[in-house]
């Protein structure tokens, strides 16, 4: 093996076990391919209760869900998907309106999905 060796997958065999290092592959990416679903019902008065559902995401991947709130704060929500890309979740404090939700993988701050929804 050389010296100035600079990255990429390296392979040897040492007593009979093959044995491979390299840099490692973060799984922190968007896939390209994921989906946000979101649906609201009103509760007590004002307060709305909205659940947001991303699917087709990276695996056991930490993301966050930054809601844009009408006349208020955004809520910002974070979030482990599963080992099949899923992730769920829920906030009642939204007022009725149009919404907007993106989805960062938190690790480098990448924006995945976008999508817009109305709780009326």
């Amino acid at each position: 093996m050389r010296k100035n060796w600079k990255g990429g997958c390296a392979l040897m065999v040492l007593g009979g076990v093959l044995l491979a290092w390299g840099a490692p592959v973060s799984a922190q990416q968007c896939t390209g391919d994921e989906h946000i679903e979101a649906d609201c019902k009103e509760k007590r008065g004002e307060q709305t209760r909205a659940r947001i559902r991303l699917t087709r995401a990276a695996r056991e991947t930490e993301v966050e869900f930054v809601i844009t709130n009408v006349d208020r704060e955004d809520v910002v929500i974070r979030a482990t998907t599963t080992r099949r890309g899923k992730a769920v979740v829920k906030t009642r404090d939204l007022v009725p309106g149009d919404h907007e939700v993106t989805v960062f993988i938190v690790e480098g701050r990448q924006e995945c999905e976008r999508d817009e929804f109305d709780c009326d």
